[in-house]
């Protein structure tokens, strides 16, 4: 039977409830409920975001932005964006199914403690349906994906480089027995070759599950013979920004951007497109701005109509920002109190003078108005 028969099929995958203390495995059998009904044979690059089945904005902001296969045909990649997630309470996706042909559906109950049914379901359909694959990318819904500078990383040769450390700190975490995890990638935004997906679908089913779903995969991979080695730094394959991630850009020089609304995706995507080509030369400093449109809230404080701080018989007083009438922090030390500390507005709008409230990326000092850009990256896996 070929991979395209079995398309038709259903798909079974597997968790393990075993027990690392215990010594003990329990294979449990679930099984895919819906997938793409329509995959091209040609099919290379699989990109796989996490999603609930209620966060249809999410979806579309993807689907109608970084997620359309033509931005990675001129790299030479036929690429397939689905997205996952379980069982939903009642059949309202099913209309998106039809429309998108790009859901995969599990029997399961989707929350953060499942997460790993979520990726034994991906890696088993990718293995499964598409033969071809070369990459396999998987991400959060709320990314901001650049495809230009992603397809170009991809398709460069990787130099592999030893993992230096022991492994990562434990959290929140009861169920794996060592002090540390093995060496693992983040979650949000990661991508992997296609012997990485193999050797994670084969022992995904092996090794109990806990409840830090990328911290399993390197449990999976050591399973698999794979050791610290198999993690290779892309640098800033992912980053943390605030007021930053609206610059067209930074945007342009980073490869992916965590924590992006479905209005400000779609908002900042048609700017990102028509001025990304100014970027490194003489126009650059002319469209820095350009993209805090789409976030009048965050840019608050570039608004012509800002407002002196809220009064004390304000019930909002010792608040500032967007969300509080576009409201300052007083400015003079006389002026401050234990509701109103300082001249500093913290991105959640509280008025302060800590570290939190002045010198993060998002603050708003009433003094100086400086911003600090904070960034982390991520990496990938990558064996041969």
């Amino acid at each position: 039977m070929t991979k395209a028969d079995k398309r038709e099929e259903n798909i079974k995958f597997y968790v393990n409830t075993g027990s690392y203390w215990n010594k003990t495995s329990v294979e449990i059998e679930t099984e895919i409920l819906y997938k793409p009904k329509y995959i091209d044979e040609a099919t290379d690059l699989i990109f796989g975001v996490k999603s609930e089945w209620k966060k249809r904005e999410r979806r579309d902001a993807v689907r109608n932005t970084y997620g359309n296969p033509v931005h990675y045909k001129k790299y030479g990649f036929t690429a397939k964006f689905v997205f996952l997630f379980g069982l939903p309470p009642n059949g309202s996706y099913l209309s998106e199914l039809e429309e998108h042909d790009d859901i995969i559906v599990g029997d399961f109950h989707d929350s953060f403690q499942n997460l790993t049914y979520k990726d034994s379901m991906f890696f088993t359909w990718t293995y499964e349906a598409v033969p071809n694959l070369l990459f396999c990318y998987k991400g959060d819904d709320d990314i901001l994906l650049n495809p230009f500078k992603f397809s170009e990383q991809v398709i460069k040769p990787i130099k592999r480089e030893d993992y230096i450390g022991s492994g990562w700190d434990k959290y929140v975490d009861l169920v794996f027995n060592e002090d540390y995890y093995p060496p693992y990638v983040s979650g949000a935004s990661l991508f992997m070759n296609k012997a990485a997906v193999d050797v994670i679908k084969e022992n995904i089913r092996k090794m109990p599950m806990i409840p830090i779903d990328d911290a399993f995969l390197g449990i999976c991979l050591r399973e698999g013979g794979y050791s610290g080695n198999h993690v290779v730094n892309v640098p800033h394959m992912i980053k943390f920004l605030g007021a930053e991630k609206m610059d067209i850009c930074v945007i342009e020089n980073s490869k992916a951007i965590h924590k992006f609304k479905p209005d400000q995706l779609e908002c900042i995507w048609p700017l990102f497109m028509k001025h990304r080509n100014k970027c490194g030369t003489e126009e650059e400093k002319k469209i820095q701005n350009v993209g805090h449109v789409c976030d009048p809230v965050m840019f608050w404080y570039e608004s012509a109509n800002i407002k002196e701080p809220l009064g004390e018989d304000d019930k909002n007083y010792g608040r500032c920002g967007g969300s509080f009438n576009f409201s300052s922090c007083y400015k003079n030390k006389e002026d401050w109190n234990n509701r109103n500390s300082g001249p500093c507005c913290s991105p959640n709008g509280f008025c302060g003078l800590t570290h939190q409230h002045c010198a993060c990326d998002t603050c708003f000092d009433a003094r100086t108005e400086e911003m600090k850009e904070m960034e982390f990256c991520c990496k990938h896996i990558e064996i041969s």
